[in-house]
């Protein structure tokens, strides 16, 4: 059953994120900021987290840095409203496997969770009401 760490500073975008579980086991830590994630990443291991960039404490990044260094093998997915160049090289760089741009749709994020589970290499770009594009990190 997969554990996936919610970061992200509105409930309606947490809540929403709680219906894409891609397993009915699925077990969801949600939170709103940089500083109850570190928390629980302190305390409990995770196979996703999705991470938002605009948290009202830190900026997600550091807690996409701090993923990689403290779990590897998670699988991360940024979300935020930013369709920047720049950030979307920078996600990728930081290792997240996907970049989900705000607002995004219960059915796109259930489909992603769907390929992470099985994803090697390469990022996913998903915008508002666009199709699915991979973008490979090499």
């Amino acid at each position: 059953m997969p554990n996936i760490l919610i970061i992200d500073d509105e409930p309606s975008n947490r809540l929403l994120l709680t219906y894409t579980a891609p397993d009915p086991d699925t077990i969801f830590v949600e939170v709103g900021s940089a500083k109850e994630a570190r928390f629980h990443l302190s305390r409990e291991q995770f196979d996703f987290a999705v991470v938002d960039l605009e948290l009202p404490d830190e900026h997600g990044f550091t807690i996409v840095e701090l993923l990689r260094q403290e779990m590897p093998s998670c699988k991360i997915l940024i979300t935020t409203a930013s369709d920047s160049p720049d950030a979307i090289e920078n996600a990728c760089q930081k290792g997240a496997l996907a970049y989900i741009i705000k607002p995004f749709d219960i059915t796109t994020v259930k489909n992603i969770f769907a390929e992470l589970a099985a994803h090697q290499t390469g990022m996913i770009l998903v915008g508002n009401r666009m199709t699915k594009n991979i973008i490979t990190c090499d």
